[in-house]
């Protein structure tokens, strides 16, 4: 059976949920893979205090980064 008119079937919707989830993963893998630089990045400017970066550390930037990213996937799942 066809969808209704200006409505995308529902195997359309699904697979952009997972796609959507599949790009969460991969920005997340990409986070994962470049916190060893960010933690360089920490020691050499002696934890943020050499440079013009106002906040925390990048190291801890990431951390929290990552952690949003990880509910994020989280909350996609459970909508599938």
């Amino acid at each position: 059976m066809a969808a209704p008119r200006g409505q995308a079937p529902a195997a359309r919707s699904t697979t952009g949920a997972a796609m959507s989830v599949f790009g969460k993963l991969l920005k997340t893998a990409f986070d994962v893979a470049t916190l060893p630089v960010d933690a360089v990045k920490d020691f050499a400017t002696l934890g943020g205090a050499v440079n013009d970066k106002g906040g925390g550390t990048y190291t801890g930037d990431k951390l929290r980064r990552l952690g949003q990213d990880s509910e994020e996937i989280r909350d996609e799942l459970d909508a599938l």
